[in-house]
């Protein structure tokens, strides 16, 4: 799936198109940075790493060459070095992302000023996750995580700067279930070393929605094997969003992990 994100605001029409795209199974976020100009935005399409530079009145050309597979090369900027780094602010989504994540993301941005670290830091629209907020997301890795503090933002940043998870707010791969996600951050605590992480790769997930086991092969530098995680559903009540407050908590399930050697 391609994830083009876009920044600022746009008009009426070039809102039908982005629904239109959305539509057709792309995920699209907003995004912006301080300072940025007034009429002229920056479009990113991952995983390709593609950057665009196009003035508000050419949004809806663009997209509707990008919808129709014509040539962007006119918009088109060199290709992106860094990764990008967003985190929510989405305060009409939810309070809680615009007094968590702005102050992570002020965090997240000074920190790449202020160190050599290759990372582009923005403020995104709604990234999931309301409740773990800050909620923040690099590209092209597609790499969630939740409750960043502004504390952290060197550490996580250095960690990814790495090409290695920061385990304290990972949320599992986008593409693993729930269940599979719990059992990968287990693996990963349980193999990682304070300087080296593991690959992994899933062999096998077996079991019901009350209970699973997954296996995941392993390798580390020169050793390799494999682990097995078992996985226990557990229901709760939560409230997931502070826009949810009102109504109460509801009922979730969640997903426990223990790992067998």
């Amino acid at each position: 799936m391609k994830n083009p994100r876009l920044s600022s605001s746009i008009n009426l029409k070039s809102d039908r198109l982005l629904d239109t795209l959305a539509d057709d199974g792309l995920r699209i976020n907003l995004i912006q940075q301080p300072g940025m100009e007034k009429y002229q935005h920056q479009l990113f399409l991952m995983p390709e790493r593609r950057r665009f530079r196009v003035a508000r009145w050419e949004l809806e050309a663009f997209f509707s060459a990008f919808q129709s597979g014509t040539r962007l090369s006119q918009w088109e900027q060199p290709a992106m070095r860094n990764d990008l780094v967003l985190c929510c602010t989405h305060g009409t989504k939810d309070k809680c992302c615009a007094k968590y994540g702005y102050k992570t993301f002020k965090a997240l941005a000074s920190t790449v000023a202020e160190h050599p670290l290759p990372f582009e830091v923005w403020e995104s629209s709604h990234l999931g996750g309301c409740r773990l907020a800050a909620s923040v997301i690099v590209l092209p890795n597609v790499r969630k995580y939740g409750r960043i503090t502004p504390e952290q933002a060197l550490s996580f940043l250095q960690a990814e700067a790495r090409q290695q998870r920061f385990l304290p707010g990972y949320r599992g791969s986008s593409q693993l279930t729930p269940a599979q996600q719990s059992a990968e951050i287990a693996a990963l605590t349980q193999l990682s070393t304070e300087a080296r992480q593991p690959t992994l790769a899933l062999i096998s997930d077996h079991g019901d929605d009350q209970a699973r086991e997954i296996r995941f092969q392993w390798r580390l530098d020169q050793w390799q094997g494999e682990l097995t995680v078992h996985c226990q559903a557990t229901t709760l009540r939560r409230v997931d969003t502070c826009a949810d407050l009102a109504q109460g908590p509801t009922e979730c399930t969640v997903w426990h992990a223990m790992v067998n050697g």
